[in-house]
């Protein structure tokens, strides 16, 4: 699927309104942007787009007995627990290579993107 904006750009919205004009080179733009839409909304209404909140490679904290773990992302998936879908972390843990994964979900975190924020939920 072709992209249609220009990524973390910022543009003016002369450039906006040029986006919308049609033109010779591409007669069929209302026509791509109105699909586009339609498919990402189809696959969250549908419960297939997922937002996560880190990429494979991060490096992320979490608290594991009572202590703040630094560990790398090796996985990233979606899971059902309890009627609940969660986003599961596969995490690596730093000095031990001990895989752990650890669950994401609209009321909570078992992970963070930053040792202060880690260390700051065991206080």
């Amino acid at each position: 699927m072709q992209r249609l904006t220009k990524g973390d750009v910022i543009i003016t919205s002369k450039e906006i309104n040029e986006f919308f004009t049609l033109t010779e080179d591409n007669p069929t733009r209302w026509h791509d942007i109105y699909y586009k839409i339609k498919h990402y909304e189809d696959l969250e209404e549908s419960r297939h787009l997922i937002e996560f909140p880190c990429a494979v490679g991060d490096i992320v904290y979490f608290i594991d007995n009572s202590e703040v773990v630094e560990g790398k992302v090796v996985g990233l998936y979606k899971a059902l627990y309890d009627d609940e879908d969660y986003i599961t972390l596969s995490i690596i843990k730093k000095y031990s290579e001990e895989l752990k994964d650890v669950y994401v979900s609209d009321y909570y975190n078992d992970f963070f993107t930053s040792y202060e924020d880690a260390e700051y939920e065991l206080l």
